[in-house]
Formats: structure tokens, sequence, C-alpha cells
């Protein structure tokens, strides 16, 4: 349904949000009577927004968040950098990108059964 979707430009969307916000705030603020005058209406539009953010987040099939996470070290290139070029070229030769950190906790790592514990799992 809303897979043909162009990313929001956070900027604007951060403007926009904090505009109503603030719009929204300063209604409350300067007339509470309203909200107590027509609470379901405020719950309907508090249940609205609501929905239209799940509708935003969750895909309906196959059933998941939309939001995924990119480990890759390229989109925290500048655009036009003239290393990307070099960067793709090296992930095309070695592989992906992701960097594994392997920890080991012990009194001695160079003992012949650590070093050989350490090949196993590299």
């Amino acid at each position: 349904m809303l897979e043909g979707l162009e990313p929001v430009d956070p900027v604007l969307f951060g403007s926009v949000a904090a505009a109503l916000f603030t719009a929204s705030l300063c209604l409350t603020a300067l007339r509470p009577s309203l909200v107590v005058r027509w609470p379901r209406a405020v719950l309907a539009l508090l249940l609205a927004v609501s929905c239209a953010a799940v509708l935003v987040l969750v895909r309906p099939q196959p059933l998941g968040l939309r939001l995924a996470i990119d480990p890759s070290t390229e989109p925290l290139l500048p655009v036009g950098d003239p290393s990307i070029d070099a960067y793709r070229a090296a992930v095309l030769d070695f592989g992906d990108d992701e960097v594994f950190v392997i920890a080991m906790e012990t009194d001695d790592v160079f003992t012949s059964e650590n070093l050989g514990a350490l090949r196993r799992v590299s």
C-alpha cells in the first residue's frame, strides 16, 4: 500500500511536526475549555494520528516493520567524496564491510589453548 513512497526529508518533517505540535500546545494553553468540552474529538484525533504512525511504520505483507538498519559504512561517507570509488572497489575485492569484534577475557592470551581458540573463531 505504501511501498512506493519516497523517504521523507527529515528537516521538512521535523519542521512541520514542530509547527503542528506548537500550534496544538498554544491552542490547549489558550483555550483549555476546548479540550474539556470535546474530549471524544480530542481522543479521536489522537487515535487517528496514532493509526497513521502505525500505518507508516508497519508493513502488512509480510508482517513486519518498514524500518531497516544499514550497518555499512557507505551512508556515512560524504556525497561526492572521491574515496567512495575506492571504498566500493574494496567491498568488491574483499566482500562486505561488516566489522565484527571478538573479545576474549583471559589471564594470558598467548597460551597455545587460547591462541587455538582465537584461530577457530576467526
